[in-house]
């Protein structure tokens, strides 16, 4: 043989290459789906993925699988089980996969295979990693069809929830006034998923973020039968503290009009008042600690610069908020900084 070495096709490598294009054929001719191997530089577990096809329909809804392929692999025991033996350094990633796992192993002459999916109810320890019982009735076989578009759950059809979102959309533009519900498991959970729903929809494009600026008036839901104002309750006291860390930008879409006051229990909510009955059986309402408004407003106006500066708005938005804001707080505070 000449000095000058050549690339070398190692049985291992060989052995892979069959299995993988022996399972790709089974896949597409058996069972009707589609495999799209991972290339090699990329497998760091997962050998390729099936795309569930019913009908001639690309569902979406994939499974993920890695592949042995030899019969040093393929060794059953006396119950006619397949031991399948696995490194640590796979465990946490297939753990972190949020697609299911389907564990094949083939023999050397792909003319038997056998399965299992990868759960961590069902790992076992071993001397160099982990293992997982395959049962022998779990073979490679046009039968599995079932059982694996199951495993990878079911594919749902979005077209109306879709068409429903569109039109929700479609309101919340056209609306003047945008009511919008806070449920009360939403303020004792410190929960914020229904107002970042809400700022995505409003934010989805820059007309639709432009359109639906101040438009929001909250109704805060399930608190009915507490005598106390809104903003005297300690877990909504304690869910507005949390929205400003959380970073929700109350200046941009609270309303800030007269008749409105969201933004004035928002800061009520988060100040030292005194409520006290007036003769004509209004409340006077008086702040305790007038610095705590300053404060108030210094951490809306940060959270308002960061959501307008991610939106790419001009720095004459936030200053027309801030000066609507600062009018609305004098009106109904008496507060001047």
């Amino acid at each position: 043989m000449s000095e000058h070495t050549f690339p070398q096709l190692t049985s291992a490598k060989l052995k892979g290459s069959i299995g993988q294009t022996f399972f790709a054929n089974f896949v597409h001719q058996l069972l009707n789906f589609s495999y799209r191997p991972v290339p090699q530089e990329s497998d760091f577990g997962i050998d390729g993925y099936i795309d569930i096809i019913i009908g001639e329909n690309v569902t979406g809804r994939t499974l993920a699988v890695q592949i042995k392929c030899g019969d040093s692999y393929y060794a059953p025991n006396t119950e006619g089980d397949i031991q399948y033996n696995g490194d640590n350094k796979h465990l946490n990633f297939y753990l972190n996969t949020t697609t299911p796992i389907i564990l094949v192993v083939l023999n050397s002459s792909c003319t038997k295979g056998c399965w299992v999916q990868f759960k961590k109810e069902i790992i076992m320890p071993s001397t160099n990693g982990w293992h997982i019982e395959m049962p022998s009735r779990n073979v490679l076989s046009k039968d599995i069809i079932e059982t694996w578009t199951s495993i990878a759950g079911p594919a749902i059809d979005h077209t109306d929830a879709i068409r429903n979102s569109w039109k929700l959309n479609d309101s919340l533009d056209a609306a003047g006034v945008q009511f919008f519900q806070i449920e009360k498991d939403e303020i004792l959970d410190l929960s914020f998923k229904s107002i970042e729903e809400l700022i995505e929809r409003s934010s989805r494009s820059r007309q639709s973020l432009i359109k639906n600026q101040g438009k929001v008036e909250l109704f805060i839901d399930g608190f009915n039968e507490d005598p106390r104002e809104i903003y005297e309750i300690p877990e909504i006291r304690n869910w507005y503290e949390k929205s400003l860390e959380f970073g929700i930008p109350w200046l941009y879409f609270l309303s800030t009009k007269l008749d409105a006051m969201d933004l004035l229990h928002c800061l009520m909510a988060m100040c030292d008042v005194t409520v006290k009955p007036n003769f004509d059986g209004n409340k006077h309402i008086t702040f305790d600690r007038p610095e705590q408004i300053g404060s108030w407003l210094t951490r809306n106006l940060q959270n308002l610069l960061q959501f307008t500066a991610r939106h790419n708005l001009p720095s004459e938005t936030s200053q027309e908020i801030y000066e609507n804001t600062m009018k609305f707080i004098r009106t109904n505070t008496g507060y001047s900084k």
